[in-house]
C-alpha cells in the first residue's frame, strides 16, 4: 500500500500520524489532569467534613458537660429546663452564626432557638 504512494504522500502520512498521536496525547493528558483534580477536590472536601464533625463533637461534649454541671443542683425538671434554655438561647457558632445547640428528651424538644418548637413532640 505504501509502495503506491509517492515520497510526498508518505511524508504527509507521517506528518498526519504524528499530529494524530500528538492530539491523542493532549486528550489523554487533559483527561488525566481532570481526574486528578476531581480526586483532590473530593479528598479535600472529605477532610474538611471530618474536621467539621470533630469540631462539632468537641463543642457538643463540652456543652453537655457544662450543662450537666449547671443543672445538677436544680430541683425540678422545670427548673432544669429553664436553666438549659437560658444557657443556650444566645449561643451560636460558625462565622455566619448558623450553628446552635438544642436539647431534646426522647421526641420532646426542650430547648431550641425557635421558641415555637419548645415543648413540642
Amino acid at each position: 500500500m505504501l509502495n503506491s504512494l509517492t515520497i510526498k504522500g508518505r511524508m504527509y502520512l507521517i506528518i498526519a500520524s504524528i499530529l494524530v498521536l500528538f492530539v491523542l496525547m493532549i486528550v489523554f493528558a487533559v483527561n488525566t489532569s481532570n481526574k486528578s483534580k476531581n480526586t483532590g477536590i473530593e479528598k479535600a472536601g472529605h477532610a474538611m467534613l471530618e474536621d467539621q464533625k470533630a469540631k462539632i463533637k468537641v463543642a457538643t461534649h463540652s456543652m453537655g458537660v457544662a450543662i450537666s454541671n449547671m443543672i445538677k443542683d436544680a430541683g425540678s425538671d422545670k427548673d432544669k429546663i429553664q436553666i438549659i434554655r437560658k444557657l443556650l438561647k444566645d449561643i451560636r457558632f460558625e462565622k455566619d452564626k448558623s450553628g446552635y445547640f438544642f436539647v431534646n428528651k426522647g421526641t420532646i424538644m426542650y430547648a431550641h432557638i425557635k421558641k415555637s418548637l419548645q415543648d413540642k413532640d
